[in-house]
């Protein structure tokens, strides 16, 4: 979300799942129209919590990734090479945010961070697009057997798999 003037002094989140977890943190000189430049995420049951390379368009973006996995309790996280992590809440489920600069447009490079214990986890990372630059170009088709197309600098956020367009 991006943030402006007319923000309330706090925010109340509640669930009712009394395991659920997280963190709010906050980027600075981020395209506000536009602030995704892409994205890409992995599921795996490792001690490992990695996000293949992918191509971002623009220059100058800060990559942010979202890392969780299951217990044990205090199943901390230590973020990929070249990270500094923001926020980390070690209670079950752990989650963690870690960013890193990335200075020239083209690919990231694998993002690998790793936990205390093997478990489920899921790793996320975006690519934030910097105040100033152009506009995204590009679109995304989407085929009725549920296959996603994109073209130009439109993100690939993933396949639909098996849900059924109408």
């Amino acid at each position: 979300k991006a943030v402006g003037a007319s923000e309330p002094a706090s925010y109340t989140w509640q669930t009712g799942d009394g395991d659920a977890n997280g963190v709010v943190v906050a980027y600075s000189g981020v395209d506000a129209a536009y602030p995704i430049a892409t994205v890409n995420d992995d599921r795996s049951d490792s001690r490992q919590i990695s996000v293949p390379s992918f191509d971002v368009p623009v220059a100058d973006t800060t990559l942010v990734m979202f890392a969780t996995i299951e217990g044990p309790q205090g199943n901390r996280i230590t973020p990929p090479d070249g990270f500094t992590e923001r926020a980390e809440r070690a209670v079950h489920p752990t989650i963690q945010v870690a960013d890193a600069p990335l200075p020239s447009r083209g690919p990231t490079g694998g993002s690998v961070a790793r936990a205390d214990h093997a478990a489920s986890n899921i790793g996320v990372v975006l690519a934030l697009r910097p105040v100033g630059s152009p506009a995204p170009g590009g679109y995304r088709l989407a085929a009725a057997d549920g296959g996603v197309f994109t073209f130009g600098d439109a993100g690939f956020f993933g396949p639909t798999g098996n849900l059924r367009l109408n």
